[in-house]
């Protein structure tokens, strides 16, 4: 099969061209979704004040077992005979509390 060398060069040139557009879309859907990105970590800095319902549900996690091991700690050093030992466990216990009262402060 012999092909024109005029048609085949009409149909390298269609296809070059098709691959130039494709690259031009290509480079146009990129710089949009940067432009998009960039918009979004703007509003994301702007809102950054509030808290996701997520990151809320985190903080109540994290008060909650720093509150738990406060409970904890004050039960242990209340059933405990040995003093030395007593007092490890109410520093420990009172460690807890200072992490709930700095959490609740970064709250406020």
């Amino acid at each position: 099969m012999v092909i024109n060398p005029k048609i085949n060069n009409k149909i390298v040139n269609k296809i070059r061209l098709k691959t130039k557009i494709n690259k031009i879309k290509t480079t146009q859907d990129f710089t949009a979704k940067v432009v998009d990105m960039a918009d979004m970590q703007t509003t994301t800095t702007t809102d950054r004040q509030q808290i996701t319902d997520k990151e809320l549900h985190y903080v109540k996690d994290f008060l909650s077992w720093e509150l738990l091991a406060m409970k904890k700690c004050n039960d242990a050093a209340n059933q405990c005979t040995d003093s030395a030992l007593q007092g490890i466990i109410r520093q420990t216990g009172d460690k807890h509390k200072q992490h709930y009262q700095s959490i609740l402060a970064q709250l406020h």
